[in-house]
């Protein structure tokens, strides 16, 4: 579905991301984790549009996109959210998911878009908020209100930045379920997430990233279990550190 091949971004003297190539597959929920400043968020704002690589390409069901604006790419299928969710505070709920449906779609009628934005709240759960202004939402309902905005642009694939970052357990458990459920609906997922429990639960396969390059890839167990990612987090493997002890 989505191929990334060789791409690099540099911002100045600076290499974010270097020669890296990735794919995502139809159906597919891959997670993608690296530690502090590995490139990840880097990493969604090429894809999205928001950065153009300085080398490499990227196509998305064939089309090429580097180079697009983000809201063509967004029109082409990809949805994102954020880390630091940012609602319209004085907006509606509804409002705010709705306007997620207007611009994914040119012409489209605000009846069409009421009702995109009504099946977005109901699948994250927050369809009973819908006439609440979303700056009295607590962090929890304003992330899932970020879920409904993207969701409400019907993405074939949709790229997550951190959705479970600053949550209490509770919340990261129910946002679990719901990452489960809209998978189950046929939507692909690429997911950032620092919390590494929650991508071993949820990815089928997993992509570690490190000072912008791959580091390895496999599936979960393969990957939690590698001694170079396990380096990348703790800084030595652990029998490293008790054989200098």
């Amino acid at each position: 579905m989505l191929e990334i091949e060789h791409v690099t971004k540099r911002f100045g003297g600076l290499l974010a991301i270097n020669d890296l190539s990735l794919t995502v597959k139809k159906n597919q929920l891959l997670g993608v984790i690296g530690p502090n400043g590995a490139g990840k968020t880097t990493l969604l704002n090429v894809i999205t549009g928001y950065f153009r690589p300085s080398q490499g390409k990227i196509t998305f069901e064939g089309e090429r996109i580097d180079g697009k604006a983000p809201y063509e790419i967004c029109r082409l299928g990809i949805a994102r959210t954020f880390q630091v969710v940012q609602p319209f505070p004085e907006m509606s709920v509804l409002d705010n998911a709705m306007t997620g449906a207007l611009f994914s779609r040119e012409g489209i009628t605000i009846r069409k878009a009421r009702d995109r934005a009504m099946e977005a709240l109901e699948m994250v759960d927050i369809a009973h908020q819908a006439d609440v202004m979303a700056g009295a939402l607590t962090l929890g309902a304003k992330k899932k209100l970020e879920l409904a905005r993207a969701l409400a642009t019907q993405p074939r694939l949709l790229l997550l930045d951190e959705v479970m970052a600053g949550s209490p357990q509770s919340d990261i458990d129910d946002l679990m379920k719901l990452l489960q459920r809209i998978h189950a609906k046929g939507v692909t997922i690429l997911m950032i997430e620092h919390l590494v429990h929650v991508i071993i639960a949820l990815a089928q396969h997993v992509f570690v990233l490190n000072f912008g390059q791959e580091l390895f890839q496999g599936n979960p167990g393969d990957v939690i279990s590698h001694p170079e990612v396990i380096e990348s987090y703790l800084g030595k493997p652990l029998e490293a550190l008790a054989a200098e002890s």
